[in-house]
């Protein structure tokens, strides 16, 4: 299973664009905002944190790694163009998606763009990026993308750890910090559940 967790991380920086991986938010429902440093949102903040620099460090001994042999960037290419195929064949326009996404998010980025235009164009992203989103995971379910995705994810893996000794070790960290994250959310989220609860009787 190990094998598996180790596949999803990499496959998740291979593909990466403007879709990262997904991560729990970082607010904590239902907790107050004075809170000391042992908090419970002081140690999501911090769990947080040590997940991005893990990531981080991966994602630059994988770029390195590709850089480092061109015959696995120029299948990497290879498993994004099959992506690209099976969603137009599903109805969809990946590349046109991709650059809207980029210009709503520029938009998002400028200084110029107003509070009320900020939101309506963070709704309209947040919707491009999740029907998006789901249309590559529909396109993901093909069995032919889904043997490239195993065969560029086992082979990138295995370049990354003769790259650097290290890539194991981040990818536990990886992994680690994400389940603590999303206990923590849940945790967080139950207890506000509870709280609103006790609020109505």
């Amino acid at each position: 299973m190990r094998g598996v967790a180790a596949a999803a991380v990499v496959m998740g920086l291979t593909t990466v664009g403007p879709v990262q991986a997904a991560t729990p938010p970082a607010h904590m429902g239902g907790m107050s905002k004075g809170m000391t440093q042992s908090s419970p949102k002081a140690k999501f903040e911090q769990t947080r944190m040590e997940l991005m620099r893990a990531e981080q460090q991966l994602a630059h001994i994988q770029s390195k790694t590709l850089k480092d042999h061109p015959e696995l960037l120029k299948k990497q290419k290879h498993f994004m163009a099959l992506i690209t195929k099976e969603m137009k064949s599903n109805g969809h326009d990946p590349k046109k998606d991709m650059a809207d996404l980029r210009s709503l998010e520029g938009k998002l980025r400028s200084k110029s763009t107003s509070g009320a235009d900020r939101q309506k164009l963070t709704k309209q992203f947040e919707h491009k990026l999740t029907a998006f989103q789901k249309a590559r995971a529909e396109a993901m379910k093909s069995p032919k993308l889904q043997k490239a995705r195993a065969n560029l994810s086992n082979a990138v893996l295995t370049a990354m750890k003769k790259e650097n000794p290290k890539t194991d070790d981040l990818l536990r960290t990886v992994n680690q910090k994400r389940q603590q994250l999303m206990q923590m959310h849940r945790s967080a989220m139950g207890a506000a559940g509870m709280s609103q609860g006790k609020a109505g009787k």
